[in-house]
Formats: structure tokens, sequence, C-alpha cells
């Protein structure tokens, strides 16, 4: 009752709500009130839902809500939500990284892959590119098949090339199957 209560003034009176959320006597209730009000502001307007905790959230809760944001905030502009996650600490952004990246390949996941080459630690780079392409997969394998075929199968890339079988595999074993037929084309590589 009380969730519903304040989700439904959040939609008239966003800052009054959360202002009497911050009051509530209970930590478990407040934080899950406040959590579930950015939310729901976050799906509409991510920007003014981050300069609300950037001005009223505690340091805990700022963390933990500015990912929740910019994981909507990555639905309309993937780069600003990139550009958020210098306010977070290294480890929660390195997280939300992976987050968003997962958003923008639900999106654009040619443009988030591009992003994620120019990653500059090589383990990061990896791990975005698996985590892209097996989103990427799950939706269109052949296109992000062709695209990784760019890149070489081995090193920093064999855990992407993984991630499209392995999803390949359990899904869509046919396609797999020709999809590794083609790696094995030397023509394949060279065109």
């Amino acid at each position: 009752m009380t969730f519903a209560l304040f989700v439904n003034w959040a939609q008239y009176d966003r800052s009054a709500a959360l202002y009497a959320a911050v009051g509530l006597d209970s930590l478990r209730m407040r934080d899950d009130v406040i959590y579930r009000v950015v939310s729901e502001w976050s799906r509409s307007d991510p920007n003014g839902a981050l300069s609300w905790i950037r001005s009223e959230a505690t340091p805990g809760a700022r963390t933990h809500l500015t990912g929740q944001i910019l994981r909507e905030l990555a639905n309309h502009d993937p780069n600003a939500a990139l550009a958020e996650l210098d306010a977070l600490p290294p480890v929660a952004a390195s997280n939300e990284r992976y987050r968003i990246l997962e958003v923008w390949a639900d999106n654009d996941p040619e443009a988030a892959a591009s992003y994620a080459l120019e990653l500059e630690s090589a383990y990061e780079r990896g791990q975005a590119m698996s985590s892209i392409m097996r989103h990427w997969s799950r939706a269109d394998p052949t296109a992000s098949f062709e695209w990784l075929q760019k890149l070489p199968s081995d090193g920093p890339y064999a855990a992407a090339y993984r991630s499209v079988f392995e999803h390949l595999a359990g899904e869509q074993p046919q396609t797999a199957v020709s999809l590794v037929a083609r790696l094995e084309e030397p023509a394949t590589k060279a065109a």
C-alpha cells in the first residue's frame, strides 16, 4: 500500500514524494520506495532523476540508483550514460559499463560493439565484446557473426566468438553448425 501511494504521488509531484520518502522511519521501506520512485522517474526523465540523486540521495543509495538510471538513459543516449560512469566508484563503473553496453546492444549492436573495441583494457574489451555478441546473437545471429568476422577469431576476441556459438548451440543448433563451417572456410576470412 505504501509503495503504491508513493509511486502514484510521484506521478504528480516527484520531488514531494521523494522528500516524503526520505523521511520514512523504516530504512528498508525508505530505500524501497525511493528505488521504485526513481526507477519510474528514470523511464521518462533519466536526466532529472540523475540530478535528484546527485543532490539528495545518500552516497550508498546514489551508487545503486545511478546504475538503474544509467540503464534507462542508455535506451535513449548510450554515450551520455557512459559519460556518467565517472561519478561511480571504479568497480561499480566497470559493472555498469557492461550493463549499459547490453542495453545499447539491444538497440544498436554494431555501434555498441564498435565502442567496445575502443576500450583501453584488453580484459574489459574482451568482456564487453562477449556480452554484446551474446545479446546481438539472440536478435540476429547471422548479422552478429558477419560483423564478428571482421575481427580475428583468436586472442582477445575468442570469447566473443564463443558467446555467439554458445548461445546458438542451445537455441539454434543448425545455425551454429553452419556458422562454424564458415569459420573453417579460408575464403571467409579473406573476404
